[in-house]
């Protein structure tokens, strides 16, 4: 089960990747800032 997820992932990932024109470096900057700023609004929920 967790085979066919990670399968339809990974498609549905680049897919995207096409149709947004992006590479693989881009992506990962991408999730970088996206885990950053998620970070960054849990640090202060849970330290206010």
């Amino acid at each position: 089960m967790i085979n066919k997820f990670i399968k339809w992932h990974k498609e549905k990932t680049e897919y995207m990747m096409k149709e947004l024109n992006l590479s693989y470096y881009s992506v990962m900057w991408i999730a970088f800032g996206e885990g950053l700023i998620v970070g960054i609004i849990t640090a202060f929920i849970l330290f206010e």
